[in-house]
Formats: structure tokens, C-alpha cells, sequence
């Protein structure tokens, strides 16, 4: 019969097999995902599933180094496990980016102090607003007035037409609806300007810098067939 030690090596190989299996699994096709990368192709969740591949890369590169024949050693020795373009990856793409790049934030934050910025101006004009908000209910004395946003109008203040007695002079009307009106005011309207331009901006830079990081990616094209 086979001696013990032989017993528990079969074991240990199968046990090594199943590992690799399972780490092999979180692998996607790389070729395919490279191959849309370099027509300029692949989107952010394309992008998301390259950089899970290669953080599997070490994993498997170290439990190749444990296999018995010689061949798949020499192999693993020669792997490139990629981490500085998985790194790159990271730093740049935000946990669980969306399908598509307009479909909002792809860039991780702390990637680009100019993406930050503009985040945080947009961030800051949003609290503004809601502190206009507690600012014109107490000025005017109604406490159901409210700052709104639509497609169509942007954002606005609306009364109901119970209140109207107690609008200021300096509140500009933009709509009457059955039930109220709506009105504008200065300070409204450059915060409006605030939020509106920041987010035209974030768009066009976040869609610079995801190419941007594309283009980095397709630079390793080589590297990355090799591997695979």
C-alpha cells in the first residue's frame, strides 16, 4: 500500500488543486478585457473587473511555487503578478463604479485635488441651500416654504398660495402652479450657478481622467498577455 507520507501528499495536492481553482475563478478573461481596453472600449465596470483579476495574482503566484513539477514552478517564478497596475487601478477607481461613465462617480476620491475640489464646492453649495432654506422660512414666516430642484426649472423657492401675503419684494417669480408659486432669488440663483457649474465640470474631468487611466492601462497591454 502507499505509505502514509505519500497519502497525506495527495491530499496536500488536492487541497493545493482546489485553492488554485477557486483563486483561478476570480480571474476574469483578460485577454477580452485587454482587448477592450486597447480599442478604447472598455468602461468602468470593465476596468473593475481587470483590477479584481489581478489581486488574485499574488495569491496565485504563491501557491504555483508550492506545485511539484518543476515545469509550473519555473512558470510561477517567471509570472509578473502586476500589482502596479493593480495598484494603479485602486488608487483611481472607486470601490464599485458604476456601468457607465456618465452615470456618475467613477474616480476614486483623493486621486485628483482638482476632482476633490469641485466635489466639495458642489458638497458645499448643497448645504448652503439647505441653510437658505432654514434662513427664508425664518425671514419670511413661512415655515412650509421650501427650496426645490427639477430638471426643467433648476432650484427654486415655493409658497403655497395661502402664504403668498408674506412673500418679499425682492423674490422673483418663475412659475405659478395651481396650488402656489415659485420664485427665484439672487442668492438662489448663483448658488444654482455654483452646483450647476461644478457638476458640468466634475463630468468632463472625471471622463479626462478615467481616459486617462484607459490609456495607462493599454500601455501594458504586453505585460498583461503575458501573464495571462
Amino acid at each position: 500500500g502507499m505509505t502514509e507520507q505519500a497519502v497525506e501528499d495527495l491530499h496536500e495536492e488536492g487541497r493545493l488543486r482546489a485553492t488554485l481553482r477557486s483563486r483561478l475563478g476570480e480571474v476574469q478573461d483578460l485577454e477580452r478585457l485587454m482587448s477592450r481596453v486597447s480599442l478604447g472600449a472598455a468602461h468602468p465596470k470593465d476596468l473593475a473587473a481587470l483590477r479584481q483579476s489581478l489581486q488574485a495574482l499574488p495569491a496565485i503566484q504563491s501557491l504555483l511555487v508550492q506545485a511539484a513539477a518543476p515545469l509550473i514552478r519555473r512558470m510561477a517564478d517567471a509570472l509578473d503578478d502586476l500589482q502596479d497596475l493593480h495598484r494603479l487601478l485602486d488608487a483611481a477607481l472607486v470601490d464599485e463604479p458604476p456601468h457607465l461613465l456618465r452615470e456618475g462617480s467613477v474616480i476614486r476620491e483623493g486621486h485628483s485635488p482638482e476632482l476633490d475640489a469641485l466635489r466639495s464646492i458642489k458638497q458645499d453649495a448643497r448645504r448652503w441651500i439647505v441653510d437658505l432654506e432654514a434662513r427664508e422660512r425664518e425671514r419670511t414666516g413661512i415655515p412650509t416654504l421650501r427650496v426645490r430642484y427639477n430638471r426643467v426649472f433648476g432650484y427654486y423657492l415655493e409658497a403655497t398660495k395661502a402664504r403668498l401675503g408674506k412673500i418679499p419684494a425682492e423674490y422673483q417669480r418663475k412659475q405659478t402652479l395651481t396650488g402656489g408659486e415659485r420664485f427665484t432669488t439672487a442668492e438662489l440663483r448663483e448658488l444654482e450657478e455654483k452646483i450647476l457649474h461644478a457638476e458640468e465640470r466634475i463630468q468632463d474631468l472625471e471622463q479626462r481622467l478615467f481616459v486617462q487611466l484607459r490609456e495607462a492601462v493599454a500601455k501594458e497591454l504586453r505585460r498583461v498577455l503575458q501573464t495571462a
